[in-house]
């Protein structure tokens, strides 16, 4: 289509495909690459269904966490999330889907290296956020859900005491 602003992109991609030859190496690998990667999403799609224990993991964090005044609860890059306001105080964490369910909440300062010092097995710093001090637990282990709770609300009143 003359005129078109694409129009010299369309040429271009047409001159350089038509000056490239085809290699069938290359072609192969991409569609065994893609192919095994389609299978490795479909698996971890279907293993996450079968999973029992994330469903009540996450019920049990969104009961704590809408027990508390004003608290909302909408998704935040994929995964269950809840606010103070505009502030988000908790997040679930399923981190690009490495199996492990856990959350990531506010945390005093101090707090964070504090307890993945004593448990590094329990608490850890999560990617993004930990710098600033948010804690992240695992919940994959037996959970203790008084813990949980009181993790829970002191993160409440760390987002709500910078209101």
């Amino acid at each position: 289509v003359r005129g078109h602003r694409l129009a010299p992109l369309r040429e271009l991609r047409g001159r350089y495909d038509s000056q490239q030859e085809p290699n069938e190496f290359a072609t192969a690998t991409l569609g065994i690459v893609g192919t095994l990667g389609f299978l490795f999403l479909v698996g971890r799609l279907f293993y996450r269904r079968l999973s029992p224990a994330t469903p009540e993991l996450e019920d049990g964090i969104r009961a704590i966490c809408l027990a508390l005044p004003g608290a909302t609860e909408r998704p935040s890059h994929g995964a269950p999330a809840f606010f103070a306001g505009k502030r988000m105080f908790v997040t679930t964490s399923d981190h690009h889907d490495d199996d492990r369910l856990g959350f990531w909440c506010a945390a005093p300062d101090g707090v964070q290296e504090l307890l993945v010092r004593e448990a590094p097995g329990k608490y850890f710093a999560p990617p993004y956020v930990g710098a600033r001090g948010w804690l992240g637990v695992w919940l994959d282990e037996k959970v203790d859900w008084k813990e949980v709770a009181d993790l829970v609300e002191r993160a409440y009143l760390q987002v709500m005491g910078r209101r």
